[in-house]
């Protein structure tokens, strides 16, 4: 689900690296607060990890919809992979020859003598997958979309707030140089006064 498009996986770890680079970089400059940086920074990963995702698996169905094929099948057996996640496979069995993928990625709900349809695309573009109602694609791309407009929203959100409590840093900086020229200059008028007594 994560890898449907393979001619497009160079951009998009690219674009990926790209943003992860800008919020690792600016925003801790633009926010020097600690906690505040590290707050903003993970309002903005959720977004766009999501919308990349989203927009993932938007691609997938809309292939498989427009272009894809769809078998009947049974779940003939349940192969569970063991590495950093647990991952599981779905051994397809058909009804007579069939170009349809022998097996596909499933998950822990997904169990033997399950009756499935599964979708594929005969000229590879992306990964089979088991059929969907017409037009879920653009439940994920709809999805997709929210996500990226709540990303652009707090990035311009992150820039005004680094711009306002900068402008209130110099203006506190400015009011504390402003009080302690006034109370320097304050000392030598009473000192004169007493001398003049």
């Amino acid at each position: 689900m994560l890898w449907p498009l393979h001619w497009m996986l160079v951009p998009s770890l690219v674009l990926g690296m790209a943003g992860g680079t800008w919020l690792i970089v600016v925003v801790p400059g633009l926010l020097p607060d600690g906690a505040l940086s590290r707050l903003m920074v993970t309002l903005l990963v959720v977004p766009a990890v999501a919308a990349a995702v989203l927009a993932a698996n938007a691609s997938q169905g809309f292939v498989l919809e427009l272009r894809g094929e769809v078998r009947s099948g049974v779940v003939a057996r349940v192969i569970e992979h063991h590495g950093k996640t647990t991952s599981y496979e779905c051994v397809i069995r058909y009804r007579g020859a069939t170009d349809a993928p022998g097996s596909l990625n499933c998950g822990t709900s997904d169990h033997v003598g399950d009756a499935v349809q599964v979708a594929w695309d005969p000229g590879g573009l992306v990964e089979p997958d088991f059929a969907e109602a017409d037009g879920t694609y653009r439940f994920f791309a709809i999805l997709a979309m929210v996500s990226e407009i709540a990303l652009v929203l707090l990035g311009e959100f992150t820039v005004a707030l680094a711009v306002t409590l900068h402008a209130a840093r110099k203006a506190a900086a400015a009011r504390d140089s402003a009080t302690t020229d006034g109370s320097g200059m304050a000392h030598p008028q009473s000192t004169a006064s007493c001398n003049t007594l």
